[in-house]
């Protein structure tokens, strides 16, 4: 059994105009996502920005309410839990963010900071949090003395070794991660994803891991789900992906950062603009940039299928080409 199931995902918002906020049409900004998260594995969530990927993150997190499908943690659908239902469970489904200054409370001291998660649960007396709070500063390598430090004492790769402390604080299984070394500097970078890597290792846990470069999610995921524009394009194992993409988006994206492939010797050059999720395109929502496109995409969506095992794909004519 999956640690983390996503079935069938769908977030639409309303578009309202005018002085008497007349609702003109919708922004389906998630749009039938489905996948699982096993025990202890990583799973890669990439795409372009505005794909839709930090909505859904926000809905597993059940800080929104979908407008359709199911999710379940640990086995137990938790698809329009209330917050008071869902407070046990977020001790077992925490969340590292993308800006580490951001999400600290300036105003507080490192040992407030992650203190506050063990009271808001109720775990452990004065004592124990005060050696909880030494225990997590060791793991991701900060000293005791730091604990009396404000967040703006720290540069910002120490700041998020802070909010994956504050993580790991109440003992999750698994942690959302969104973009959450996209503002350091690319060795800050390795130092962090590094540590991750080894915490998993250590306790076990399982990741959502939310970035837009796809060298990053090479790096720590063992799977991955490419997005574009609220849909699934490509589902696979990481070493699968990465040796054979078959979506034209997905090759595009690594045609964009030359890797990939060494049979791939042509890059692939993907014209036009992201179109406006206000007005998406009929059909494939990437017919209108895709080389490989038939008539048939600009009428028919295509559904995500399996063309090898455990490899999904939504592009008919891409797998006619590559899947003998």
């Amino acid at each position: 059994m999956a640690l983390l199931s996503v079935k069938d995902v769908k977030k639409y918002f309303p578009v309202a105009r005018g002085f008497s906020r007349h609702i003109v049409g919708e922004v389906k900004a998630v749009d039938g996502i489905s996948f699982d998260v096993e025990a202890g594995k990583t799973l890669g969530l990439v795409g372009e920005s505005g794909c839709g990927k930090t909505t859904l993150a926000r809905i597993i997190l059940n800080l929104l309410n979908p407008t359709a499908g199911k999710i379940s943690f640990e086995g137990q659908e938790i698809t329009g839990l209330s917050q008071d239902s869902m407070r046990p469970l977020r001790k077992r489904l925490q969340v590292v963010f993308q800006d580490p200054y951001n999400s600290l409370n300036p105003r507080m001291k490192i040992d407030e900071i992650l203190s506050e998660p063990l009271l808001v649960h109720g775990i452990g007396d004065a004592k124990q949090r005060r050696l909880k709070v030494l225990e997590l500063l060791s793991k991701v390598g900060l000293q005791a003395d730091h604990a009396k430090r404000y967040p703006h004492q720290f540069s910002g790769g120490e700041r998020q070794r802070i909010g994956i402390a504050r993580a790991l604080a109440t003992d999750p299984k698994l942690i959302i991660c969104d973009e959450p070394v996209s503002s350091l500097d690319l060795s800050i970078q390795a130092q962090i994803l590094k540590l991750l890597t080894g915490l998993q290792k250590e306790l076990g846990l399982s990741y959502l891991f939310i970035s837009h470069d796809l060298r990053v999610i090479e790096s720590i995921s063992d799977s991955v789900l490419v997005m574009y524009l609220g849909k699934a394009f490509e589902y696979s194992s990481t070493d699968e992906l990465y040796s054979f993409p078959i979506h034209p988006y997905t090759e595009a994206l690594f045609s964009a950062i030359s890797i990939g492939p060494e049979r791939k010797k042509r890059k692939m050059i993907v014209k036009g603009e992201l179109p406006s999720p206000l007005s998406p395109p009929t059909g494939c929502k990437f017919n209108p940039r895709c080389p490989y496109a038939e008539p048939r995409c600009k009428v028919e969506e295509p559904p995500l299928k399996e063309v090898k095992p455990g490899h999904f794909v939504a592009c008919p004519p891409r797998a006619r080409q590559l899947v003998k």
